[in-house]
């Protein structure tokens, strides 16, 4: 295999157009800021976000991805430079992987299919309790939405689809990197057919937001859902009715004992039975939560990663560059990592959102 350098690898993006999906995450904010670092030469990165109109996705994209620390080593090698150079490379574009066409407007969405090179899609909801229909929606519909957005791109070299490494289900043993052909399950004998799924997601949501129709906001049925789920899974009915009803079927003993368990229930009155329940129901979340992560947190698989230190072959120290482009995991401390940049982002990130009021 023929050495591989930076300048040909940064060379593949001078002068080209690039649409990225999924800018305001974590991998995709990344190939962005790579991208302008290694190739200022890049002709223009146009970054879908889900936003109401295009103003709005430029203070997503602000705020989101080029005010991050991410940007520091870009804002310190241009200086006062740096604005004019962002907006000179960057548009941003109100849209939604969801929708056909991505949300965009007809005339938008032809302008981009005579002007986009490349295609790096990284759009996707990493919430492993996301509800079925905003996941199929966001990434198994937004998938195929892409792919049929990159087949009217003219002039498009390159569709890179960011996913993870679960799409390979609980398997044990080494794993390794073939292709899964179109239309082909992962397991054998099983065939999942999305457009019913979805249309079961759906109805399901629809039956729900009738049952629930006092709640006014999708996020307000999650909650409701979650409390009555919460309900029937730590309450004992027999307590629950007993204490609803008034049902003396706890009073045994002596005339005192009925005495006493009636001045308690007048004083106490349904608090032990709310304690019980909320210290239940974060136990069960806890417990739940645990059995759902335990897959992915415990996984026996282990990646074959031929393809990948062949490729490393061809570039590294020898060839003077390898850094720019560094895939070499072998490199990295893990215990440096987790404990010097991992825990404390973690830290920083749950601050943020307690601030924000989303812990």
């Amino acid at each position: 295999m023929a050495a591989m350098d930076a300048t040909k690898v940064a060379g593949c993006f001078k002068d080209r157009t690039i649409l990225v999906t999924g800018s305001t995450g974590f991998l995709a904010k990344l190939v962005v800021e790579k991208i302008l670092r290694v190739q200022p030469d890049v002709k223009k990165l146009y970054l879908l976000v889900r936003a109401p109109d295009d103003a709005a996705a430029r203070q997503r994209v602000l705020h989101e991805i080029l005010g991050k620390e991410l940007f520091d080593v870009l804002r310190a090698k241009h200086g006062a430079d740096f604005h004019s150079f962002i907006q000179e490379k960057i548009s941003s574009l109100a849209g939604d992987v969801a929708h056909q066409n991505l949300g965009l407007e007809n005339t938008r969405a032809q302008q981009l299919f005579e002007e986009i090179d490349i295609i790096v899609h990284g759009a996707a909801t990493t919430n492993f309790y996301e509800r079925y229909d905003v996941a199929l929606a966001s990434n198994t519909f937004g998938t195929a939405h892409i792919c049929q957005f990159a087949r009217q791109c003219s002039h498009l070299k390159l569709l890179l689809h960011i996913s993870t490494a679960y799409v390979v289900r609980l398997q044990k043993g080494q794993l390794l990197e073939k292709p899964l052909e179109l239309g082909q399950p992962l397991k054998k004998g099983r065939h999942l057919d999305i457009e019913a799924e979805l249309k079961l997601a759906n109805e399901f949501r629809a039956k729900f937001m009738k049952d629930h129709s006092g709640a006014d906001s999708s996020q307000k049925l999650e909650k409701v859902a979650m409390k009555e789920l919460g309900f029937k899974r730590t309450m004992d009915a027999l307590i629950v009715a007993s204490y609803e009803q008034r049902l003396p079927c706890f009073i045994t003993g002596s005339v005192l004992d009925s005495v006493l368990y009636a001045v308690n229930y007048l004083l106490l009155r349904g608090r032990l039975t709310e304690y019980h329940s909320k210290l239940n129901r974060s136990l069960n979340y806890l417990m739940s939560t645990a059995k759902f992560y335990a897959p992915y947190i415990f996984f026996k698989g282990c990646f074959d990663d031929t393809n990948l230190r062949t490729l490393w072959g061809t570039t590294g120290a020898r060839h003077g560059d390898g850094y720019i482009f560094n895939f070499d995991s072998s490199c990295i401390d893990w215990r440096l990592y987790l404990f010097n940049t991992h825990i404390p982002a973690v830290l920083k990130v749950a601050a943020d959102m307690k601030k924000q009021g989303r812990a």
